[in-house]
């Protein structure tokens, strides 16, 4: 029989810990996170440059957590508004392998990652996407303080780096995660399986979060002040992310548990059981999924309601004529 922490230390593995992923410093967003993705995306909109360089003294905002960031923006023609803006991060190393320790990428003497790099494939008309943009750092920005989050806070109760580091992150990555992103960069000809990766990743909660705090970068303009308060559930509608966890998750599943066979359903159960090395059931997994997904429609709505609060003096509309999203119980 498995002791309590040994069963805590699978769960781990399957699946990162909250405290991995829980960043509530300010309802879903760490402190400076916003001002940073706002400062990166003012410059790209500003300069159209293809590659933006940062020391860690150019920015005067809170949590810092890299000696250098560089953004690397490959701009395209954009002739409608539904073109996605993709965005992805290097903050392990420079060719991403989690388990080669001696690329851990930790400053011991600043406390800081040493460098960071954010890959962005963005439209030439910057101005049209500027939200789309700068959700899409924020999200990579979450990723990256995750993980300094977890490596720091290692490294502190050592004297010296150590000559192996190793930690419960990159094992996920490499057995779990790794699984996953390997079907979502190369797309395979089995629709359902496809849907059914798709699905799994956006509910991982390393993806979680990370979404939730784009989501949440949706409702504040530049200044860090909410949008449109008077309506927010129409502003919530315009991220798609939102709308992902909120209205095509549930209608995926919905679809999975009453209109597919239980052949299909096998895909799913054989592709959950694949990433997490379990043996369950497709009943069990659906049931694991539409859990999943309650859950961060709840976090959601938590988090809105604690930037609300955060925010509240800079709200100039009155409180009682505000419309929420269903299930918003604010103040």
């Amino acid at each position: 029989m498995k002791t309590i922490k040994e069963y805590l230390e699978d769960q781990l593995y399957q699946d990162l810990c909250y405290t991995y992923t829980e960043i509530d410093e300010s309802g879903g967003l760490y402190d400076g996170q916003l001002e940073l993705s706002t400062k990166i995306t003012n410059d790209i909109e500003n300069k159209l440059s293809n590659t933006l360089k940062y020391k860690y003294n150019d920015f005067n905002i809170k949590n810092i957590y890299f000696n250098e960031l560089d953004i690397n923006i490959t701009y395209f023609d954009a002739t409608n508004h539904t073109v996605n803006v993709i965005c992805l991060i290097d903050f392990i190393s420079s060719d991403n392998k989690w388990d080669d320790f001696k690329k851990y990428n930790f400053d011991k003497e600043t406390n800081r990652l040493n460098k960071i790099t954010i890959d962005l494939k963005c439209p030439k008309q910057v101005n049209i996407y500027y939200d789309n943009i700068r959700s899409r750092i924020s999200h990579e920005l979450n990723h990256g303080y995750v993980y300094w989050q977890i490596i720091k806070d290692d490294f502190s109760e050592k004297n010296v780096v150590p000559d192996n580091y190793h930690n419960k992150l990159h094992e996920w990555s490499n057995n779990i995660y790794n699984k996953i992103t390997k079907h979502i960069k190369t797309p395979t000809n089995n629709e359902a399986e496809q849907i059914c990766y798709n699905l799994i990743y956006t509910l991982t909660r390393y993806e979680r979060n990370a979404f939730l705090s784009e989501i949440i970068t949706y409702l504040f303009d530049r200044n860090n002040v909410f949008k449109n308060i008077n309506d927010l559930k129409s502003e919530l509608n315009k991220s798609t992310q939102y709308k992902l966890y909120t209205d095509e998750g549930p209608k995926i599943i919905d679809i999975i548990k009453k209109h597919w066979s239980k052949d299909k359903q096998q895909i799913l159960a054989n592709a959950y059981n694949k990433i997490y090395n379990t043996k369950y059931t497709s009943g069990k997994i659906i049931n694991l999924l539409e859990f999943k997904i309650e859950e961060t429609i709840k976090k959601i709505n938590k988090n809105i309601n604690t930037l609300s609060r955060k925010y509240k003096n800079e709200i100039n509309e009155t409180i009682s004529y505000i419309h929420f999203p269903d299930g918003l119980d604010l103040f």
